[in-house]
């Protein structure tokens, strides 16, 4: 998957041009919609958008037992990445084993915006 990543190799390139799109809906199709739509990479915003990664029809039960499950942030990742996109993940809380779960899915990037020890607005990759 980092062959797919267009984003760093724009800006390897020195023009540093390139275009993107927030995802903040769930669902593999509508990631392959945004990613087969001409962009450079597409973020996969687990922060605000309303991508949890708990499927909507999961019982309020399922809910309860596991406060964060990220199937649908894996789904976008992957489906962004088929389409030659760099998939980019901004994970829903400074924790490590939310970047842990987002490289695992093979996001690229991770803007970290809200970190009390680092400058603000720094991107891992």
């Amino acid at each position: 998957m980092q062959a797919a990543n267009r984003l760093q190799k724009a800006l390897r390139t020195g023009s540093g041009l390139s275009f993107g799109a927030w995802q903040m809906l769930p669902g593999s199709n509508v990631a392959r919609a945004i990613a087969r739509s001409g962009f450079d990479w597409v973020v996969v915003d687990t922060e605000h958008g309303n991508i949890d990664g708990i499927a909507q029809e999961r019982s309020q039960q399922i809910r309860e037992l596991t406060p964060y499950v990220d199937g649908a942030m894996h789904e976008a990742v992957a489906a962004i990445a088929a389409c030659a996109v760099s998939p980019i993940v901004r994970i829903a809380a400074n924790e490590g084993w939310m970047v842990k779960r987002a490289l695992d899915a093979g996001g690229n990037d991770f803007p970290i915006t809200s970190l009390s020890a680092l400058p603000n607005n720094v991107l891992i990759n």
